[in-house]
């Protein structure tokens, strides 16, 4: 279990910024919301990670993760208002 915040890069992938050199973050692996801060629910997909490399100039790492969703083509969401651990 890892925690960290994400960013949207250029290339249309999300990066994972601050992550130590032992990280657990592995490419293949799933990244979900831990629902820590009761922002987000816990274990909504995020995407996978395709990458994960040193930061240039810095002691992290981070990871580049593929959205499990083009959010172009999302055509119906649902609207969560309400889940155990909100703020």
């Amino acid at each position: 279990y890892t925690e960290t915040t994400s960013k949207l890069a250029l290339n249309g992938l999300l990066k994972l910024t601050g992550l130590t050199k032992d990280t657990s973050v592995a490419v293949g692996g799933i990244v979900c919301t831990s629902g820590v801060g009761g922002i987000y629910p816990r274990g909504l997909i995020i995407g996978t990670v395709t990458a994960v490399s040193k930061e240039e100039g810095n002691i992290s790492y981070y990871a580049e993760v593929k959205p499990e969703v083009d959010p172009g083509d999302v055509q119906d969401a649902f609207v969560i208002t309400e889940f155990e651990g909100k703020n």
